[in-house]
């Protein structure tokens, strides 16, 4: 079985990517000989690409013998490029994230697509809870927080049309308290982990690239490919979402794929996402709700506690001894969710001043690869699409740098 070439055989050329950077791209059958013989044999003989396709796309390899060198290129990217449900990425808190290691399982969640949402760009070593958190930062916080407020408006117009004679009633402020806080919180936080309910004409699920996913990791030849073909998928991508620690500069794939789509994509397809920020963001959003949770019944026990009816709990502005058990309460409350958000607040202004000092001093040479043979197939792309190892250095620390600082914001 001749394996394809590392270094010669690109899967797209640098100049189709050049030409139309900000043009959405979707994979083209136009080329491609259905029912001619292709480059690969079986038991039975010659498979048409037809066959070879589906076979390969289900995983049904064994017995193939692939003559990758005589394949076109279309023909190469019909076979490597897939996609997978963002669902699928972030199942059992991103269980996807915590090893390289693939098979068969993983390979199927993934599927044939004309072209992805989202190239998702991460390193291994980032801990996978991280990750996770990042991906619900950057795809669920924001319907999560519309659909909380949803809830609480839908809250509020409820505990008005049930309000009671005496509105102040124990019963009446709990059912307050559920309809207005408990229920909105439980909403939000479905909506963070799992996102919207999905509706394909109104608001479709994200499809995204994911190597260990996307990659065959069955069958060494075809893993090749694919590994060779990453311009492939950077090329059918709308955007980039890198997934970012204080790490991930350090590593060659990451370096490498940023550095790519940074040269042939616009600069506002481009998502970065720390995993600080994400983290300070989530972490914030699960403080404020406990608190205030927290707070509410730490209020009705102090009530009880000095014998005053529950319906003081509404005075808080109209004396000093009702002020002082406000600051009381939510005081308690809130310290140990703030202190732990500075704490927060700090490591993500590390790590958002990280970035610049690891562009600004980036060296090729000294980034880690977890496969050896992978940083000579790495430098050979580098080669063809910089001229050298040292052109590429320089557009990191200049072009990739100043994007990732009006991509990031300030530290403070």
């Amino acid at each position: 079985m001749t394996e394809p070439s590392t270094g010669v055989s690109v899967i797209i050329t640098m100049a189709a990517l050049r030409r139309r950077p900000q043009e959405v791209r979707k994979l083209s059958s136009a080329a491609i000989e259905w029912d001619g013989a292709a480059a690969a044999k079986a038991e039975s003989g010659r498979l048409t690409f037809a066959e070879i396709y589906r076979r390969v796309h289900k995983n049904e390899v064994d017995g193939m013998d692939f003559q990758f060198g005589e394949f076109t290129q279309a023909e190469k990217e019909h076979l490597i490029m897939r996609g997978a449900p963002l669902s699928a990425v972030m199942r059992d808190r991103a269980a996807q994230f915590a090893s390289s290691t693939s098979g068969d399982s993983e390979f199927k969640l993934s599927g044939p697509v004309a072209a992805c949402d989202d190239f998702l760009s991460h390193a291994w070593q980032t801990d996978r809870l991280q990750k996770w958190m990042a991906l619900m930062y950057t795809y669920n916080l924001k319907a999560s927080a519309g659909a909380w407020l949803i809830a609480h408006v839908l809250g509020m117009l409820y505990c008005h049309a049930t309000a009671p004679a005496n509105p102040r009633e124990l019963s009446y402020l709990a059912t307050v308290f559920v309809a207005v806080v408990v229920v909105p919180l439980i909403v939000q936080l479905v909506v963070l982990v799992y996102g919207l309910p999905r509706v394909r004409s109104i608001n479709p699920e994200p499809v995204v690239f994911l190597d260990k996913v996307c990659i065959n990791q069955c069958h060494s030849g075809l893993k090749t490919l694919g590994i060779n073909g990453l311009e492939t998928f950077l090329k059918y991508s709308k955007r980039m979402v890198l997934l970012y620690d204080e790490s991930t500069y350090t590593r060659l794939w990451c370096a490498f794929e940023s550095a790519m789509f940074s040269k042939y994509a616009a600069a506002n397809k481009f998502v970065f996402t720390p995993c600080a920020t994400a983290r300070f963001a989530i972490h914030m959003l699960l403080a404020s709700h406990a608190a205030t949770f927290f707070g509410c019944i730490i209020m009705l026990v102090l009530l009880d506690w000095r014998g005053w009816d529950s319906s003081e709990v509404y005075r808080g502005l109209k004396s000093r001894d009702h002020m002082m058990l406000w600051l009381q309460t939510f005081g308690v409350a809130m310290l140990g969710p703030y202190t732990w958000m500075a704490c927060l607040l700090l490591d993500r202004c590390r790590e958002i001043m990280s970035i610049k000092s690891s562009l600004a001093n980036f060296s090729l040479k000294t980034t880690h690869c977890f496969e050896p043979k992978d940083r000579e197939l790495v430098e050979a792309r580098i080669k063809e699409a910089w001229g050298d190892v040292d052109k590429f250095d320089t557009f990191v620390k200049t072009q990739l740098s100043r994007e990732m600082s009006n991509n990031i914001g300030a530290a403070d």
